[in-house]
């Protein structure tokens, strides 16, 4: 799984806690201003939704450069170049690995959990998509004929609206009006409408759904329906969509009221309709709510006190909140416990005299030895294996170094100036401060968490210093040494390389060539093709071909 999968996945776990956090802000504050109007609603509702799909995009732009630059740690820098894209790298790579930890999961879970998302928005996708096709279909099929009255009526509420004149089309398949289109909207009124509701009704009605024209509802219709499918597994998104709607509906009210004068119409016109209603038929873009919302709605027309929601929905949501909330709460405990040095462990050694000189032996590697017997044991801290590291001579007038509390002071002790927040990882790897000691000695510099781990873990050690220097292509610095290490630098490789006609190659070209797969005796070949071939075209002639060979297997693996 990449990196970049594994981004989307923690912004999908993050955006869990903070949905739920901005929607219980949110229901505080709605709740707090009780006396505002609904279009102030309407717009603590939207800043809500928006705030939450910000909060996404800063949390998913977030793991995108913590994952970006965390694969950058491995890309390790060449003749002294890019120290500080380094060092920033491995920071970087330490806080992804860090916050990773925070979850108890794995890259198979995060798979998953991708994999769940995408199946969910795909679904929600055909939704929206299937009931704009039955939308597109029901206007085309609409009749553009309407009646001279009608017409004018509309016209009229234009004028008053500060709108321009909106098209009409009847239909007999629909009960209700709706709006469809962005640039060019259409006003769809139900054929049944024209005999069931009076001039002031019908003028009611009409004087709304051009209120959604005025608003650019659609607009904002189709900026919910994606949020809502993009974010569809979470209550707080459905629960914000749901207010949104209703203040919505409020709103165009509120202006149709505004146009008309004539409120006890307006709410017969909607409870005449709504009995007309198909049940089976929700036209998306007029916010038609169940009957618990239609009351709603008439009281709010009427200017009477408004009933309450039902709560359930809300102490679900307050719930869900209070526990993404204790969850981040933790938070800072859980990193203080990952970043935190382990104790390192405390074994017993004693000194065990040898023809006049005193060497270590451990309970751990059972090392024996001829001679007196020593004093009390003494305890002393260590964290790695007693048998990986060489002997240490210690006279018996030579006085002992302070003994070290933890791993993180032996590393110090030592001599070790990397990132601190990475001391965890190399105990974990296993890197030793007798290690470190080691690659301190050969007078390179001093190595970061990250070049120490990757010379660790390839088991580069002092020796192969001097089997370079013996072949005349010695690393120079810090850096050559670990691309040496890195990318499998031998001293066979540049023998080789010199018996195929490619002699004093320097360090970084020497790494270049492993990196890119060059052979002494791809090298050789290739000189017998081209015998004034240079150490830079015989990089870029392998370059191309590796390219050609995956570009290759990947048309194979399409096929």
């Amino acid at each position: 799984m990449t990196l970049h999968a594994d981004a989307l996945a923690w912004t999908l776990i993050h955006f869990c806690w903070q949905a739920a956090a901005i929607a219980l802000v949110h229901g505080a504050v709605d709740r707090s201003l009780s006396g505002i109007s609904s279009r102030a609603r309407y717009g603590l509702a939207l800043a809500a939704m928006l705030a939450m799909v910000g909060a996404a995009i800063v949390t998913l732009v977030h793991q995108e450069m913590l994952a970006r630059v965390a694969a950058l740690s491995a890309i390790i820098p060449i003749a002294g170049q890019g120290v500080a894209l380094a060092d920033m790298a491995m920071d970087a790579g330490a806080g992804f690995r860090q916050v990773s930890a925070w979850f108890p999961t794995n890259g198979a879970l995060l798979f998953w959990l991708d994999m769940a998302w995408l199946a969910g928005v795909s679904l929600q996708s055909v939704r929206a998509i299937g009931g704009w096709i039955v939308l597109r279909r029901l206007v085309g099929a609409a009749d553009m004929v309407v009646p001279v009255a009608l017409s004018a009526m509309a016209d009229g509420l234009c004028a008053r609206m500060n709108l321009r004149p909106v098209a009409l089309r009847l239909s007999r398949q629909v009960s209700g009006p709706f709006v469809m289109g962005l640039f060019r909207s259409v006003v769809v009124v139900p054929l049944s409408a024209l005999a069931a509701l009076s001039p002031d009704q019908l003028e009611a009605v009409l004087a709304h759904e051009l209120a959604h024209v005025r608003r650019a509802d659609y607009f904002w219709n189709l900026l919910q329906t994606l949020v809502e499918t993009l974010f569809f597994f979470h209550p707080a998104i459905w629960w914000i969509g749901r207010r949104l709607r209703e203040e919505r509906e409020h709103c165009c009210d509120d202006l149709a009221l505004a146009a008309c004068g004539n409120p006890l119409a307006f709410a017969t016109a909607l409870c005449t309709l709504e009995a007309a209603r198909s049940p089976g038929l929700a036209l998306a873009l007029d916010g038609h709510r169940p009957a618990s919302a239609l009351r709603r709605r008439v009281a709010h027309i009427l200017g009477e006190a408004v009933p309450a929601p039902h709560r359930a929905a809300s102490l679900l949501l307050a719930g869900i909140a209070a526990l993404g909330l204790c969850a981040v709460s933790v938070l800072p405990h859980a990193r203080a416990s990952i970043v935190q040095p382990a104790r390192a462990k405390t074994v017993q050694i004693r000194p065990v005299a040898i023809a006049g000189t005193a060497t270590i032996a451990t309970d751990a590697s059972r090392t024996e030895a001829a001679g007196p017997a020593a004093p009390e044991p003494l305890a002393v801290t260590t964290a790695t294996d007693p048998a990986s590291v060489d002997p240490v001579p210690l006279t018996p007038s030579t006085p002992q170094a302070p003994r070290a509390e933890s791993y993180e002071e032996a590393m110090l002790q030592a001599g070790y100036a990397g990132e601190m927040r990475a001391l965890p990882s190399l105990e974990q790897d296993g890197v030793t401060p007798d290690y470190l000691r080691t690659i301190l000695a050969l007078g390179l510099g001093a190595p970061n968490a990250k070049q120490l781990r990757i010379l660790w873990s390839n088991g580069a050690r002092a020796a192969d210093l001097e089997t370079f220097r013996a072949v005349g292509a010695a690393p120079s610095t810090l850096y050559d040494f670990v691309g040496y290490s890195l990318f499998g630098v031998t001293p066979a490789l540049i023998t080789g390389m010199r018996e195929a006609g490619f002699d004093g190659i320097p360090p970084g070209r020497l790494v270049k060539l492993a990196k890119v797969g060059v052979t002494p005796a791809y090298a050789a070949a290739a000189r017998r093709a081209r015998p004034d071939i240079d150490l830079r075209q015989l990089i870029g002639q392998r370059m191309d071909e590796n390219d050609r060979e995956r570009a290759a297997s990947d048309g194979a693996g399409g096929g």
